[in-house]
């Protein structure tokens, strides 16, 4: 076990045999830029003296870091009826993402409908188009760093079969983007 005290953890290892060695393991989560964030370590012993080893990293912003997932809330659901799909997009960087877009494509088996959105408790006005039967969302203000973008997605389901709703996302011009697919069932 560990012990957190202001700006540090403190393990005790216990007795070593000589020769002996044991893994520390601690991971860290960087807030904001830094030039050199360095951690330092120092084991020390009643029989040893004390002895420090510093290692620095450089924490840069990785623009347009974005983690998409799609879900059905309804599965199955019957031809004629309203499936409804679950559409998160979270801001995993340290930057806020600009010009994000989201492109929903689905089967011959659903049209896709109306839908909402929020941030946090706040619900936005996303802008939407329609092309080559791809439906369009684009957000129309910056996401924020952590942050999540939750949309409601319904469509209605026009033939049996398994259908598949699949959604890319793509942030500004300098982020990579990211594809996620749901599949559901529909029955006659």
């Amino acid at each position: 076990g560990f012990q957190r005290e202001e700006h540090s953890l403190r393990w005790s290892l216990g007795r070593l045999e000589p020769g002996a060695g044991v893994q520390v393991q601690a991971e860290f989560d960087c807030r904001q830029l830094s030039e050199q964030s360095c951690v330092t370590v120092e084991a020390r012993s009643e029989e040893l003296s004390a002895e420090a080893v510093e290692s620095c990293v450089t924490v840069v912003a990785v623009p347009g870091l974005l983690d998409l997932r799609v879900s059905d809330r309804t599965d199955p659901v019957k031809v004629g009826e309203e499936a409804e799909f679950e559409i998160t997009v979270q801001n995993l960087g340290l930057q806020a993402v600009s010009e994000v877009q989201l492109d929903v494509q689905t089967s011959e088996h659903l049209r896709a409908g109306a839908h909402t959105a929020k941030i946090g408790e706040r619900e936005i006005k996303l802008t939407t188009s329609q092309r080559n039967g791809t439906l369009r969302l684009i957000l129309p203000d910056a996401l924020p760093p952590d942050a999540t973008l939750r949309i409601t997605l319904h469509a209605t389901a026009l033939q049996p079969g398994d259908a598949e709703l699949r959604v890319v996302a793509t942030p500004g011009s300098d982020g990579t983007s990211a594809e996620s697919s749901e599949f559901t069932s529909i029955n006659p």
